[in-house]
């Protein structure tokens, strides 16, 4: 991983953490765990992390407190 997308990566974390959000949309969660979207959606089919479907659209993912 080069610098400059080390340090992008760095500032979307620091941004995530900055307003301290109990729900994560699934791009947020991939980006704070470093896992992939679709190993992500993979462990909300198998019901192995909390999520919420609403209106059978996006997946949120909620913190753990």
């Amino acid at each position: 991983m080069n610098i400059i997308k080390l340090y992008e990566r760095l500032e979307r974390i620091e941004r995530l953490l900055l307003f301290k959000k109990k729900v994560l949309n699934i791009e947020e969660a991939s980006e704070v765990t470093g896992y992939k979207i679709s190993y992500l959606y993979k462990l909300t089919s198998l019901k192995e992390i909390p999520h919420s479907k609403p209106n059978k659209g996006s997946i949120f993912l909620k913190k753990k407190s």
